[in-house]
């Protein structure tokens, strides 16, 4: 049995369902191809198991895509991939994947009491190949003194917000969800600060 280590996306928002590529192509010989069903199994220090499950086998035969989801905030992931290939070969590549909202908070943005402001959530690192995002977009308030949250709307890689009715001093969080067109549910946290600021 061969194996590889891969390069994924190396963590994911809770919540999220994403789509994750196992690339074979470095250790499978040359003309030999992936066949059947791949299988995966994982490892992870606590909390509750991740779901992986098959995709489809990209263009080539040399790449298996897979999509997971679930898991424990503040986890590492150990996933390995198993596939049989044409040449009567079993195959092995291990990825690893964390599970953590802290890489998805964009920069801090200031808002003036009595502001009325669009808040945007910019989605093009977190899509999959060619994906936009297509539908489902929401953004909800985690923390902070209540905000009005009004015409959500999504545009290509985007999703935009009015925010109003921010607190001097008071700190925001806000939750941004949307599904790709790939059918990928990604999520970003951003977050507010009522200042004075200009």
């Amino acid at each position: 049995m061969g194996a590889a280590d891969v390069t994924i996306k190396n963590w994911q928002a809770p919540g999220e369902s994403r789509r994750f590529t196992f690339d074979f192509t470095d250790i499978l010989e040359s003309g030999d191809t992936i066949t059947g069903t791949p299988t995966f199994t994982q490892t992870h220090p606590r909390g509750s198991a991740l779901t992986v499950a098959f995709v489809q086998l990209l263009a080539t035969s040399t790449k298996v895509e897979a999509r997971i989801s679930g898991g424990t905030n503040d986890t590492e992931y150990a996933i390995t991939c198993d596939a049989d290939t044409t040449d009567g070969d079993t195959l092995r590549v291990v990825g690893q994947l964390r599970i953590t909202q802290d890489e998805v908070a964009p920069e801090d943005v200031h808002i003036i009491p009595g502001e009325s402001r669009l808040y945007t959530f910019d989605f093009a690192g977190r899509l999959y190949t060619s994906d936009t995002l297509a539908s489902g977009e929401a953004v909800t308030q985690l923390a902070g003194q209540a905000l009005t949250i009004t015409a959500v709307s999504r545009a290509s890689n985007k999703v935009t917000a009015r925010v109003t009715d921010a607190v001097h001093g008071q700190a925001y969080k806000l939750l941004a969800a949307a599904v790709t067109t790939g059918g990928d549910t990604l999520n970003i946290i951003g977050e507010l600060r009522g200042s004075d600021l200009p």
